[in-house]
């Protein structure tokens, strides 16, 4: 017998994605986490500005600039965090002060959150949803080198989180300030995590980006303009932005919205398809490892490159599931480069020469998906094709009446579930 599991997929009651799919009240939770993050943010950036301002105007002592931090949010840093910022705020020169008191915060959201591709997580814990919300910093920026400290900003984000740890102390949130690239807030009891890296960005392309946004919502024109379209128009250049990096006490060149632009146009060339493919192979990676595993942009990145090259018919789930899985191993055989160019060589996942037991445990389960993916679809019966198919995907499924006949299953014609994600502009938000 061969049997199609395009609805085994793809029913919206009761397939695999819409077991995926997050509920009102998770959706809303991230929402409202996101802004209270960018709120606390802004909160503790005006009053580390304000502090700047009165170690001039008010010629504090030390002991008065360390009381006023310690009764700001600054003072949920720990004792050696509020000396260094004391001695960051003391010893700025003119124009360091200056060019840090005219800063103001711009948030964009990146990561799955924004490409749609945010799953239900399946082993609770450790698996957890996750947020992925910069935190951009217009500034004047010379010779490569952005005008303020990137140990101050750090601090300064770090404090954002920790008072919201403490204040929320008594239903588990979590600091976690070790992660090179950004500061993180952990809620275990929502199973959810944000991370918040942070960027500098030229201040007057800012500006200039700002103003023309401000024109084009004044028109007539605004209205007819997509997502897509208006956030290409208030795009910044990609090598003018600066990731902060905690462990190097650097910043370096990094744009994630490269990959955002290269996934939502992937989407657009390809269809709707890759976006449901894409989180069919994570839910597939979520129950192989509790932990680890190949990454998400790993596999997004397999998945974009195969349905690329290779016709096939995006309204069968099932057979496009097919042609990925069976190009997923040697994918990761060969190495899978990034999507951002900017990264040079770069790899996702390296090649077999550079792979050490974890990487080959990686490609023996992407067989492993594979075959066993075969072996269901020629199975005697449904209740077997379903079991084989639980131990590839978990048992989140459970009605085989969803696995057809080949022979005698329809042809597509509904599109799968799309996601109705809590709504977030593409244009870089002031709050």
């Amino acid at each position: 017998m061969t049997w199609n599991i395009h609805y085994y997929l793809a029913n919206q009651q009761e397939g695999l994605i819409s077991t995926l799919e997050l509920s009102t009240s998770q959706k809303s939770f991230l929402s409202g986490l996101k802004d209270q993050v960018r709120n606390r943010t802004k909160e503790v950036f005006d009053e580390a500005k304000r502090i700047a301002r009165e170690v001039i105007e008010e010629n504090l002592s030390t002991v008065s600039l360390q009381s006023k931090i310690s009764n700001s949010y600054l003072g949920y840093l720990s004792t050696a965090e509020r000396t260094e910022i004391s001695l960051l705020l003391q010893n700025m020169s003119k124009n360091e002060r200056d060019a840090f008191r005219s800063i103001s915060p711009r948030f964009w959201i990146q990561g799955s959150y924004k490409y749609n591709t945010l799953n239900q997580p399946y082993h609770k814990p450790p698996q957890e949803m996750d947020i992925d919300d910069g935190t951009y910093l217009p500034m004047d920026i010379f010779d490569n080198k952005p005008s303020v400290g990137h140990r101050l900003l750090i601090l300064l984000v770090d404090a954002s989180l920790k008072s919201l740890e403490v204040q929320n102390k008594h239903n588990g949130w979590e600091f976690i300030g070790d992660k090179p690239t950004c500061s993180r807030l952990k809620i275990p009891s929502k199973h959810v995590h944000i991370d918040v890296p942070m960027y500098a960005v030229p201040k007057e392309e800012f500006k200039r980006k700002e103003e023309a946004l401000a024109i084009l919502k004044a028109s007539e024109a605004y209205r007819d303009f997509s997502m897509q379209a208006l956030s290409e128009s208030t795009q910044l250049e990609s090598d003018s932005v600066y990731l902060a990096v905690r462990t190097e006490d650097k910043w370096k060149k990094s744009d994630p919205k490269i990959v955002a632009d290269w996934f939502a146009q992937s989407v657009k060339e390809i269809g709707i398809h890759l976006r449901v493919l894409c989180r069919i192979l994570k839910a597939w990676r979520d129950v192989q490892w509790d932990k680890g595993g190949p990454s998400s942009i790993c596999l997004m990145k397999c998945a974009v490159d195969t349905l690329r090259r290779n016709p096939h018919d995006g309204s069968d789930l099932g057979e496009t599931l097919r042609l990925l899985a069976s190009h997923l191993p040697n994918q990761l055989l060969e190495g899978v480069r990034s999507p951002d160019p900017t990264d040079g060589d770069r790899l996702l996942f390296p090649s077999a020469n550079e792979h050490s037991r974890k990487e080959t445990e990686i490609v023996e389960r992407a067989r492993d998906l594979t075959s066993t993916l075969e072996r269901a679809l020629v199975t005697d019966t449904k209740s077997e094709a379903l079991r084989i198919l639980q131990t590839l995907f978990g048992s989140r499924v459970t009605n085989e009446e969803l696995i057809k006949h080949r022979d005698a299953a329809p042809a597509y014609k509904e599109e799968p579930a799309k996601t109705k994600p809590v709504y977030i502009s593409d244009t870089m938000a002031s709050g």
